[in-house]
């Protein structure tokens, strides 16, 4: 499970200085919503602590979505199955 992280980017890295894209392009987060790779970029870079609240912020509403998912599949029955997908 551990190199399974498709969604992991090194907001760091130069190739982000003139992304014009959020951090991840379906997610309703404020972060992702109000500010671009390019920007959390920049702040990262020059060490600002905006750049961690901003990752905060969307980190918690991922793991809040991911969270809600579950419970979806735990009420409906289908926990099992979802499992086995999320894990394979």
């Amino acid at each position: 499970v551990g190199s399974r992280t498709p969604y992991k980017i090194h907001l760091r890295d130069r190739r982000f200085q003139n992304d014009s894209v959020p951090l991840h392009p379906s997610c309703a987060c404020y972060t992702c919503q109000n500010h671009t790779r390019a920007y959390i970029n920049h702040l990262l870079t020059a060490h600002e602590m905006l750049a961690e609240v901003l990752l905060s912020l969307h980190n918690h509403h991922q793991y809040l979505r991911f969270f809600s998912v579950i419970r979806s599949h735990i009420r409906s029955g289908s926990f099992p199955h979802f499992k086995s997908a999320f894990l394979a």
